[in-house]
């Protein structure tokens, strides 16, 4: 029982002492957080040991001393670029339509005759309008013709691009998709005027490649102001603006005449034929048509002829070419022999040179030069 007593009476003892330790935990930390800095610093510094002996660390250098870093220059802003439209990833061709027209011909009096556009659409297989065009969907752009030929005798006109149908003559108005349209499609308009007659000497001139040039002096009943000279073939003639001709080689060609600045008498052309044969073939003056082979043959030697593809040869037993015993030759070459002559016959023979060539329309050709001089072979 003592035993008892005296354990619970040590027990009550750790208790209280346990209570009072608590206690005074609870008033420490109560008295720490009411100092303020200035007393924490206080008792640090009472509390630590000196360190005078100790070298101080190096202060480091102010950043107020230090250059400060280049700052870089701020480019401008740049101007913001407006974006551009794009075109349609399709875009329909307008080649096959149609322009319809207000009236297609009318007759001209000097004002602007230029015909309305009544709408440009595309005809079906049984002829339904379909795909019509809006007025934003095509430009217009209108041309006059001019009469000129081209290098290979066919007749084109050459175009002049006009604000409106004024002057009399023949107008193709072209329409060109834009947006979602592309490509053109075009519609003729005449404008009649006073009719007009071109007057010329001739209308054909045959001429010979060491021919001088010739003056083609045209004239009208109509207002133009003057005329326009082309030539179909340069390699043939050309002419220039005052109508002079001049030949340059041996062949055919169409020089087209062209009244211009006309007022109110419709535009006129006329066009000429020119063909130029090659020179006149001229004999070699020593032994020029000499008999061989015991009279059974001949030795020719003519001279070269400008313009020449090959010579014809004609010999006969009649000055006149008109006996039966007539024979030509064609050759190459300035000097041939002519064989199987009758002995005791006597000859004649001439020479003139030869220019083949195919014409425009692909059919075959040929001119001839002048016949040299007759040449007698005796017997």
């Amino acid at each position: 029982m003592k035993r008892i007593l005296k354990l619970t009476t040590v027990y009550i003892l750790i208790l209280t002492l346990a209570a009072s330790g608590l206690a005074f935990a609870a008033e420490a930390g109560e008295t720490a957080t009411t100092e303020t800095p200035a007393e924490q610093q206080d008792s640090t510094a009472i509390d630590t040991p000196a360190t005078s002996d100790t070298p101080a660390a190096p202060e480091e250098p102010s950043t107020s001393d230090t250059p400060a870093a280049p700052e870089e220059p701020v480019k401008p802003e740049e101007p913001k670029q407006e974006q551009e439209s794009e075109e349609p990833a399709f875009r329909t061709s307008i080649k096959n339509h149609t322009i319809a027209l207000d009236n297609y011909f009318t007759a001209a009096d000097g004002t602007d005759k230029t015909p309305e556009i009544t709408g440009i659409y595309r005809l079906d297989k049984s002829g339904r309008k379909v795909r019509p065009l809006s007025e934003g969907d095509y430009t217009i752009e209108i041309y006059r013709c001019t009469y000129v030929s081209d290098s290979e005798n066919e007749f084109n006109d050459e175009i002049e691009l006009v604000e409106a149908c004024i002057k009399p003559g023949e107008y193709r108005i072209v329409a060109t998709g834009q947006g979602r349209f592309k490509g053109t499609c075009e519609v003729l308009f005449t404008l009649h005027g006073i009719p007009q007659q071109i007057t010329l000497e001739k209308t054909k001139y045959t001429k010979t490649i060491k021919s001088k040039d010739f003056t083609l002096n045209p004239v009208t009943d109509g207002d133009g102001s003057g005329f326009r000279f082309s030539c179909g073939n340069p390699n043939v003639a050309t002419v220039s603006p005052e109508g002079v001709v001049t030949i340059t080689g041996c062949g055919e060609t169409i020089i087209t005449v062209a009244t211009e600045g006309d007022v109110l008498s419709h535009p006129s052309k006329q066009m000429i034929t020119l063909r130029v044969a090659p020179a006149k073939v001229s004999w070699k003056a020593k032994n020029a048509a000499v008999r061989i082979n015991g009279g059974t043959g001949a030795s020719l030697k003519f001279a070269e002829a400008a313009g020449a593809e090959k010579y014809q040869i004609a010999y006969s037993t009649s000055k006149s070419f008109k006996s039966s015993l007539t024979r030509t030759k064609k050759t190459k070459k300035t000097s041939t022999t002519l064989k199987e002559l009758k002995p005791g016959k006597k000859y004649y023979v001439r020479v003139r040179a030869v220019y083949e060539y195919t014409d425009s329309r692909g059919y075959d050709r040929v001119l001839y030069g002048s016949w040299s001089e007759v040449k007698n072979i005796g017997k």
